[in-house]
């Protein structure tokens, strides 16, 4: 799709990408074992403005409506390393090379202009269509030297 834009995410899209947002942490959250709390849809366009303020986010959009969304930051503890923390397309545009496009867009403008090289990222092992979007892309999967531990309270 040639006429897909990229560009920096603005306070004016987070109606647009609220149902997008919700959407995403749903499905992460089934993939945790988990659902939405009520407290984190109330809290969820709050921290959607701040992410649009503080972090790397970006829109693809297609004759002006949002449908897809990447967020990425550079890593604490590795200044030349790209994390990738969210990336978003409606079902609907899917498969049709927007997760690739903002992908690519990302990789190259931290590249270019803060020298990064290279990027990380982290699937859910239940999300095997994930999986092989990345491992397309040229990502390519390294034991994880971390252990997730978990308490109920």
């Amino acid at each position: 799709m040639d006429n897909i834009k990229i560009r920096r995410a603005k306070s004016s899209d987070i109606d647009a990408l609220m149902p997008q947002i919700l959407i995403f942490e749903e499905q992460h959250a089934v993939y945790d074992g988990g659902y939405l709390t009520d407290k984190y849809r109330e809290n969820a366009k709050e921290d959607l403005k701040r992410d649009i303020k503080k972090k790397y986010f970006w829109v693809a959009e297609l004759n002006k409506k949002v449908i897809g969304f990447v967020k990425a930051e550079i890593s604490d503890f590795h200044s030349d390393r790209l994390i990738i923390d969210d990336l978003f397309v409606e079902a609907d545009f899917r498969k049709q090379g927007i997760g690739a496009k903002l992908i690519s867009y990302v990789e190259e403008s931290f590249k270019k202009e803060k020298g990064i090289k290279e990027a990380c990222l982290w699937v859910a092992k239940q999300n095997i269509n994930a999986e092989g979007f990345y491992k397309g892309l040229g990502f390519k999967f390294q034991e994880d030297i971390w252990k997730k531990y978990l308490k109920e309270l």
